[in-house]
C-alpha cells in the first residue's frame, strides 16, 4: 500500500478511502483502488464497490488526478 486518497467532486461529493497501491504483478505500476465492502454470509468471498465512477472516462480522469496529487505529494511540485 502506497497511500490513501479523498476524491472530491464539484466541493459538494466526497469519496473517502480511495486506496493506492503498487500492482502485484509490476511494483512500479500505481493502482487506484475506490472503496469497497466485503460481503457477509455465502457472499463473504467478495468485495462490493461502495462508490466508483460509472464511466470508463470518469474513471480515468479520477485516477489520473489521485496519481498526479499523489506523485505531487510524495515528490513535491516539481
Amino acid at each position: 500500500m502506497l497511500g490513501f486518497a479523498d476524491l472530491v467532486i464539484d466541493g459538494a461529493f466526497i469519496i473517502k478511502g480511495i486506496v493506492i497501491r503498487a500492482a502485484k504483478d509490476d511494483p512500479s505500476h500505481q493502482m487506484v483502488m475506490f472503496p469497497s465492502k466485503k460481503g457477509s454470509g455465502q457472499h463473504a468471498d467478495k468485495y462490493y464497490d461502495i462508490a466508483h465512477p460509472i464511466t470508463s472516462e470518469a474513471h480515468q480522469k479520477a485516477k489520473e488526478l489521485i496519481l498526479e496529487k499523489y506523485e505531487e505529494a510524495v515528490h513535491g511540485n516539481a
